[in-house]
């Protein structure tokens, strides 16, 4: 588990919907920091394998709350 990120590229500010906007029913991430990867399809099944997701095109992101105490919400 990453516990800080040491070189962030970007700052922002996230809204996690809540389950009745169609939001995670668990609510928040609870790690340091929340860890997701996105992988684009490059075409039907035949052209996913055999060395998929290793050859799709990824998108990673990577989210940390900023200011001491705070959490992600």
């Amino acid at each position: 588990m990453m516990e800080t990120i040491e070189s962030p590229l970007a700052e922002g500010l996230v809204h996690w919907r809540s389950a009745e906007e169609g939001g995670r029913k668990s609510g928040p991430p609870t790690a340091p920091v929340y860890m997701a990867t996105a992988v684009f399809l490059q075409g039907d099944d035949g052209e996913v394998q055999p060395d998929w997701p290793a050859s799709a095109d990824q998108l990673n992101i990577l989210l940390q709350p900023t200011t001491p105490g705070e959490e992600l919400s």
